[in-house]
């Protein structure tokens, strides 16, 4: 089973005053790749990796000074996973995902002394549905922040290092579950 995604986020923000102009831009390029292996009827065990890219730039004009700033942010995540299809009736099928990940990120500023790194350990569970298009194509939609258990450490240098451990755990309620809904296509190679 191979599955995965890209995708491109732009926002621009513009404030135009008589006395000062700021500006706000961000550029977010993201990869992933999931890759599965069936060991069991409906069963797939599998490895997902995924890397992302931001940049930020932030400028202000006045009457008195110029100032120009820029943010990079990297991440870079990789997890094993379990999939599980139940079959309800022909070609339609409900699934659970469960796995863990880890994911390692930078963040660098370029006009001050300000650098972030840091690492998080992330456990979670998903629904979702599949639908049965052929014999190797499935389109699918899961819940992908339904349930999550995380651990982060960030190491901040300004030129001081702080250091920042926090853990959370979640779980969406159902008014908030739209927000998280992905729609996607899985192809199965092979048999």
């Amino acid at each position: 089973m191979i599955g995965g995604y890209l995708g491109y986020y732009y926002d621009g923000i513009s404030n135009l005053d008589s006395s000062i102009t700021n500006k706000n831009v961000t550029n977010n390029y993201y990869f992933g790749i999931n890759y599965a292996k069936c060991f069991k009827e409906n069963t797939f065990w599998g490895v997902t990796g995924s890397i992302s890219f931001s940049e930020i730039k932030s400028s202000s004009n006045s009457n008195v000074q110029s100032t120009f700033q820029s943010q990079q942010r990297r991440n870079f995540n990789l997890g094993v996973f379990e999939r599980k299809y139940y079959p309800i009736i022909s070609n339609l099928f409900v699934f659970y995902q469960a796995g863990i990940g880890l994911n390692i990120n930078n963040q660098t500023y370029s006009s001050l002394l300000n650098s972030n790194n840091g690492y998080g350990i992330n456990l979670y569970a998903l629904p979702g549905i599949s639908y049965k298009v052929s014999k190797k194509i499935f389109l699918e939609a899961d819940l992908s922040n339904l349930i999550n258990i995380d651990y982060a450490h960030l190491e901040t240098n300004n030129p001081n290092t702080y250091t920042r451990n926090t853990f959370s755990s979640t779980i969406q309620l159902p008014t908030q579950i739209l927000q998280n809904l992905n729609v996607g296509m899985t192809v199965i190679i092979g048999k």
